[in-house]
This record gives C-alpha cells, sequence and structure tokens, in this order.
C-alpha cells in the first residue's frame, strides 16, 4: 500500500508540474505576443514571431488540446504568414494550412470558445485567412485558384451561410456599377467570396478602406475593379499623407470640408479615397456599409441616405429612406437568423448591429409621434430575433430594448 501512495503522490505532483509549466509558458506566449501588437509600425515589421512559436509548441507537447493554446498559435502562424493587410500578397499557403488547422481545432474542441480573443474568434479568422489567400491569387491573376481558397476556406468553417445570405441582401440594395466601401474582414471577404464563386452582382465594386493604406492594393483596384483615382498610376504605390488643407472641397453638387482620423493630416487611405470620390464625380452610386466606422467616412456621415443595409452618399444633407423600403430590407435581413451560429461571437455581433440600428429606429419612430409604425417595427424584431432564442450579448442593448420596449408600451 505504501509503494502504490509513493507512485500516487509522485504522479500527483509530476502531473501539477506539469500543469504549472503549461500555464507558464502560455501565460509567456501570450505576453510576448501582446507586445509585439503593440509596438509602433517600424518596430513591429522588424518584430520576430518565432519565440511566440517556440513557447506555444512546448505548451502543446504538454496539453495539446487547450483550446486557447490552439487559438494563439494559429494567430502567430498568421502574424508570421503576413503581418497585416500590406503582406497579402505574400502568402505561404502551407503555412495558411498550418494557421487554418489550429482554428479548425479550437472549433472542434470548443464549439463557442471562451479564451482571450486577440481580434476575431476562431471561425472568423478562418474567412479572414482563406479570404486573403483567395485575394492574393486574384491579384495574381489565378481565378480558379481564388476559387478554390474561397471554397476550401467555406469547407474548413468560415465563410457561414448567415454571413454571405446577409450580404446577398447588402449588395442587393446597392444600385447597379455601384461602388461600395467596406470597413473590415467579415464583410470584405465573404463579399469577395459572393462574387468570385457565386458571380454574384460582380458589377459593384468593392472597395476596403485599410487596404488603401497598402502599396499593392489600389493599383489591383484599378486593374480589376473599373475604380478610377485622380492621381497617376506611378504615384499610387508610393503616395504619403500630406497636411489637410482648411478649405472646403466640392464634389459635383457636394462642398464640405474633410474631416480626418489623424488631426491635421490626410493619410494615404483617406487621400486615396478621397481620389475615388472626386474622380467617380457622382457618376456611380456610392455607399459605405453598415458598421463603417463615421470617423473614417472623412466628414461625409451627414452627407448620406441611411438605408436598413447600406448608407448611399448624396451631393445634399442627409436624407431618410422610405419606412416602407426599410421594413422590407430589414425584415429580409432578420429572417436570416435562422443561419447564424451563436457560437461565433461575431457573428452575433453582427446581428447587434442591426438589432441596435432598429431600436435607434423605433426610439426615431416615436419621437416623431409615428407609433404605429414603431410598433410594426418592434413586431418584427421580436418574430425573428426574440430575446429568449437569440440573448443580446450586449448589456446595454439588452437595457436599450428595455427601455424602448417601455417607451413605447405607454405611448
Amino acid at each position: 500500500m505504501k509503494k502504490i501512495a509513493l507512485i500516487i503522490l509522485y504522479f500527483s505532483i509530476t502531473v501539477a508540474q506539469s500543469q504549472t509549466n503549461f500555464q507558464t509558458l502560455l501565460d509567456d506566449s501570450k505576453k510576448e505576443f501582446n507586445n509585439i501588437n503593440s509596438l509602433d509600425r517600424e518596430a513591429y515589421d522588424k518584430a520576430n514571431f518565432n519565440q511566440v512559436v517556440n513557447l506555444l509548441e512546448k505548451a502543446l507537447l504538454i496539453e495539446p488540446n487547450h483550446p486557447e493554446a490552439n487559438y494563439f498559435l494559429g494567430y502567430t502562424y498568421s502574424r508570421i504568414n503576413a503581418k497585416d493587410g500590406r503582406g497579402i500578397t505574400g502568402m505561404d499557403l502551407d503555412l495558411l494550412i498550418k494557421t487554418s488547422a489550429q482554428f479548425e481545432k479550437v472549433n472542434q474542441l470548443s464549439p463557442q470558445y471562451k479564451g482571450e480573443v486577440i481580434v476575431l474568434d476562431p471561425y472568423s479568422k478562418i474567412t479572414a485567412e482563406w479570404g486573403s489567400m483567395g485575394l492574393k491569387y486574384l491579384y495574381e491573376q489565378k481565378k480558379d485558384s481564388a476559387v478554390w481558397a474561397f471554397k476550401e476556406g467555406k469547407k474548413r468553417g468560415g465563410f457561414s451561410n448567415y454571413r454571405l445570405e446577409v450580404l446577398k441582401q447588402t449588395l442587393m440594395a446597392c444600385n447597379t456599377d455601384a461602388i461600395l466601401f467596406v470597413s473590415g474582414d467579415m464583410t470584405f471577404f465573404p463579399i469577395y467570396y459572393l462574387q468570385t464563386v457565386e458571380n454574384f452582382r460582380k458589377d459593384i465594386s468593392i472597395i476596403d478602406s485599410s487596404l488603401l493604406n497598402t502599396a499593392w492594393y489600389p493599383l489591383f483596384l484599378k486593374k480589376n475593379q473599373n475604380v478610377v483615382f485622380d492621381i497617376p498610376d506611378n504615384q499610387l504605390d508610393s503616395l504619403d499623407f500630406i497636411k489637410r488643407e482648411e478649405e472646403p472641397i466640392k464634389i459635383n453638387r457636394l462642398t464640405w470640408t474633410p474631416k480626418t482620423t489623424y488631426k491635421g493630416y490626410l493619410l494615404r487611405g483617406e487621400r486615396l479615397l478621397l481620389s475615388i470620390l472626386k474622380q467617380n464625380n457622382f457618376n456611380k452610386a456610392v455607399y459605405f456599409s453598415k458598421g463603417f466606422d463615421n470617423s473614417s467616412r472623412l466628414g461625409l456621415e451627414n452627407h448620406s441616405t441611411e438605408n436598413a443595409l447600406v448608407d448611399k452618399l448624396e451631393a445634399t444633407n442627409n436624407q431618410t429612406q422610405d419606412f416602407n423600403d426599410y421594413l422590407t430590407q430589414i425584415s429580409n435581413v432578420l429572417e436570416l437568423t435562422q443561419y447564424i451560429n451563436l457560437n461565433s461571437v461575431d457573428q452575433h455581433s453582427y446581428l447587434e448591429l442591426y438589432r441596435f440600428n432598429i431600436l435607434y429606429k423605433i426610439n426615431t419612430l416615436i419621437i416623431d409621434k409615428e407609433n404605429k409604425k414603431a410598433e410594426t417595427l418592434m413586431a418584427i424584431l421580436n418574430k425573428y430575433a426574440t430575446i429568449e432564442s437569440i440573448p443580446f450579448l450586449y448589456t446595454r442593448y439588452n437595457e436599450m430594448y428595455n427601455a424602448v420596449s417601455k417607451k413605447l408600451k405607454a405611448q
């Protein structure tokens, strides 16, 4: 008995030490990863993620099925492959497959991932990785390879039906041959999937505002998407920030003074966005996707028709969408909640964007004494996105829902 007790004690100590070593390795790797992420651009470009990989791979030898360690290893492989959008054109397929495998494993081990999130949840990160590879192939004019990459991403758990179907509705809300500015991987890459794989609304020129800051993307746009700049081609890859002039800018009947994200300066991406608008001169309809940050709109947020799915740039001040059109569009989107994967925080958050906008709209209708319209809209919200079936992700939105409901009942 004494021998058995000693064996048990030995294994207990060994397990405890292994757990301690694992946690130390994981904590050190996360700290190192976050330290690199916080560096300024010049230092970040020179940083080496290999030490993070070494720590995580050692940790996973101890606990091979730890979702958070797999998640961080996937993100670290991703950063080595392309530190940001500037590196998309140099991505390596073998490293992408290693990256994707880590996030696929996270989804298998923990369908509702509860660990620390860097930017995207594991489902969305698969979308972003394979979407980036698809875009690289399009840049290289390898259409068949791009189609394969997008389909492979969907097969591995990215490009959810919910996102794709909602974005179909978004594209349908745009005029023929329109320009649509988007911001964020979870809008940009699924739309490219739709246009590349399903040939859906290929007439629309999709522009990711953040990628305008890269050297390669503007020329890619001009070559492939019928986007025209008022800047010579030989300056597109080297264009830099400049001090912003205070004088108003006039495009067609629109006159306004641009606002910038960096005080006093127009950044490269902002200059290129402005260049597209100038050259277009309202010949094509211009839209901003829902969720596009107002601070990145160059001060144009007060010159649009705020539709349910997109905001259309106008040459005049804000206009209001016809209520029946709004009702049709928002009903179509809410009905798509049947496809949502609530294990994905990013998908749930995407729905919250629409629920917030709907609640804001209902509150505005109540203020304007349009109670029947407010009641109709609330009924549609409760029909397709009930609190019981899809709880609010954010407490403040739940509080907003309760406040608006109470105000509506008091009318």
